[in-house]
């Protein structure tokens, strides 16, 4: 199975004054395409802090991430944002919508960002839109859908630029249980495709301290 991501003795710790705070203790592992990895553990065990460094918006104090066989801790801001929209798709747990604009228009964002045409961007949108089950709301704007519709738009605009691999940081926290389980179908219909799927969740077991708890894998 192919590798999307791997990270090796990487570890990330921040200083305030004398102060050292670990956010991440040294870990290594490899994130596999076609599987839904879910990342637990309690609140402080590192699980954000795991994710940003997947995401390349932080860089390791220690360590080196690989995305694609890439090293991410030698790129430039520049490189680093390309990396992000070319391979990178986000889906957080807040949806993060934008208010005036249409489904499809949100989808359509990180294509215009981009460079590519409106028209080009559009097709481009609606199907991503349609592999979320989600165009038929294509011109409803965010408060006029219900959690569960907000976060399969979401989801539709991080799969639009095609990435290898798909960060979710708690995607179904603030959605109801129908909700839930069908964000959670679609998310396994992308690892099924292909991509590497990570999921942030809550605690599930007790794990120490700035470490955490090794990845649930769901394969493909």
């Amino acid at each position: 199975m192919e590798i999307a991501a791997s990270v090796k003795e990487a570890s990330k710790e921040y200083k305030t004054g004398d102060t050292v705070i670990t956010a991440l203790q040294p870990t290594t592992f490899d994130f596999m395409k076609k599987e839904l990895t879910l990342i637990i553990g309690p609140s402080g065990s590192g699980k954000t802090t795991l994710l940003s460094l997947l995401g390349c918006v932080i860089f390791p104090t220690t360590g080196e991430v690989y995305i694609n066989n890439i090293l991410a801790n030698s790129l430039s801001e520049k490189e680093l944002a390309r990396l992000r929209l070319n391979n990178i798709g986000f889906v957080f747990q807040s949806f993060n919508l934008l208010a005036p604009l249409n489904a499809i228009e949100n989808v359509m964002q990180p294509l215009r960002l981009s460079g590519i045409s409106k028209k080009e961007a559009k097709l481009k949108a609606e199907k991503a839109l349609a592999k979320v089950n989600m165009e038929s709301r294509a011109k409803s704007l965010p408060k006029n859908l219900s959690g569960g519709q907000q976060q399969r738009v979401a989801i539709a605009r991080a799969l639009v630029t095609d990435p290898s691999m798909m960060l979710c940081d708690e995607p179904t926290a603030s959605l109801d249980i129908r909700s839930v389980s069908i964000v959670m179908e679609e998310l396994k219909m992308l690892s099924d495709s292909g991509k590497a799927v990570f999921r942030k969740t809550p605690r599930c077991r007790p794990s120490s301290p700035s470490s955490p708890g090794r990845s649930g894998r769901s394969s493909a």
